[in-house]
């Protein structure tokens, strides 16, 4: 199957490279965009978020590509093991955000101790730390500053 639209090989001489069954293709992965060249749009077709006739629909009607109902579920299943691990990601990572921000609020104290003459009490209030990591934040400021000494 020769697609409808395909990136050019060499521009100068206007030859557009075909894509065969073996290239690796940028997946787009979110909603489906039937501007896109065909090459990106097929991509998109495959892993956006939508109902199993739908999907077999465009597939066939924009691609040639027949699919059956094994194939189908599968690429459901794909979409969900994507969407488990980005969130996955997105809590490893608010994770590590919050453990830095912490670390940053007890060197702030620490800083504070050390560079002003406030006390340890009167620096912990200087510094605007949620209360639930209020006791964590503090403690480990005054190891650091226990170190120091």
């Amino acid at each position: 199957m020769k697609g409808e639209r395909t990136f050019e090989n060499d521009k100068a001489k206007g030859d557009p490279e075909e894509l065969g069954t073996f290239n690796i293709i940028f997946v787009n992965i979110g909603s489906f965009e039937d501007g896109l060249p065909d090459a990106l749009a097929i991509g998109s077709a495959m892993f956006k978020k939508m109902g199993k006739k739908e999907r077999w629909e465009l597939v066939k009607d924009k691609f040639n590509i027949m699919l059956n109902d094994d194939e189908l579920e599968r690429l459901a299943q794909m979409d969900n093991i994507t969407r488990d691990k980005y969130e996955q990601g997105l809590r490893e990572g608010r994770a590590e955000g919050r453990a830095e921000a912490m670390d940053l609020m007890a060197d702030s104290i620490v800083n504070l101790v050390r560079n002003t003459g406030l006390s340890f009490e009167q620096a912990s209030s200087a510094v605007v730390i949620p209360d639930e990591n209020r006791s964590e934040v503090e403690a480990a400021a005054r190891e650091r500053l226990n170190q120091s000494s």
